[in-house]
């Protein structure tokens, strides 16, 4: 998910959200907004820890690791 994507995403999934929000806050809040599957789950990929604000959870999401392209055979 491209940064700009993602910060859309959270603008929308985890409104209503007060920070700092531990990963259960944002979880539970994305889960309320009826955020689609894909969201959800690399939400719940997120480090255990509290996010300081929509940025700061943008900059996780993104820099969570990408699954390896590997070459047929």
């Amino acid at each position: 998910m491209a940064y700009d994507e993602t910060a859309k995403a959270i603008h929308q999934y985890l409104q209503g959200v007060e920070y700092p929000a531990s990963k259960d806050d944002l979880v539970s809040t994305a889960e309320g907004n009826d955020a689609p599957p894909g969201f959800f789950e690399r939400l719940v990929e997120l480090p255990i820890r509290e996010y300081s604000d929509h940025q700061d959870v943008a900059k996780a999401l993104d820099g969570l690791r990408r699954p390896e392209l590997r070459p047929d055979g």
